[in-house]
């Protein structure tokens, strides 16, 4: 008893579909998984304050955090910086937490800041952070970067390039409502 054309195809395009879809499942759930890998990587790695005291972002739980990467020497970052530190005022009281990560040498950083607008949190990991910062979604490891969580420390938002005002302003109050 042989099996018509049409079955035989039929056939394998039911197998294709079925593999499609598993692959399909097991790329999401590899996803997620990398994700949460970053997110942790993030949230648990101890960084060093520009004071030399640790910092641990998942310290702010509870608060929605935005991790901005940034360098001293990356104009785009420091034209940024008087957006981050005008949200982390206005917004701050609502549980916004605002945190720099340097990929920087301490002393630049320690040089940097006084005459800056940074009011908020600053860590400096120096270039270790790139692969961190890869792991979260920046592929080609450019400034600045930043990664919002919200307050259970989950990402929801990455952005590669500087916010613009209203841009960021939306992605925070749909965070914080």
């Amino acid at each position: 008893m042989g099996f018509s054309r049409s079955a035989v195809v039929a056939g394998v395009a039911a197998v294709a579909v079925a593999a499609g879809l598993a692959a399909g499942l097991l790329y999401h759930r590899g996803t997620k998984a990398v994700e949460n890998s970053a997110e942790r990587q993030l949230t648990e790695t101890p960084m060093s304050g520009i004071d030399g005291k640790p910092i641990s972002i998942g310290a702010w739980r509870g608060k929605v955090v935005l991790v901005n990467f940034w360098a001293t020497w990356c104009a785009p970052c420091k034209e940024e910086i008087p957006l981050l530190a005008k949200f982390q005022t206005d917004l701050g009281s609502r549980g916004l937490q605002v945190v720099g990560v340097a990929l920087d040498s301490p002393d630049k950083v320690r040089d940097f800041v006084p005459g800056s607008p940074i009011n908020y949190a600053v860590a400096v990991t120096g270039m270790d952070a790139l692969v961190m910062v890869r792991d979260l979604g920046d592929d080609i490891g450019a400034l600045p970067f930043s990664v919002i969580l919200d307050r259970s420390g989950h990402v929801i938002q990455r952005k590669l390039g500087a916010f613009h005002h209203d841009e960021l302003l939306a992605i925070l109050e749909s965070a914080l409502h």
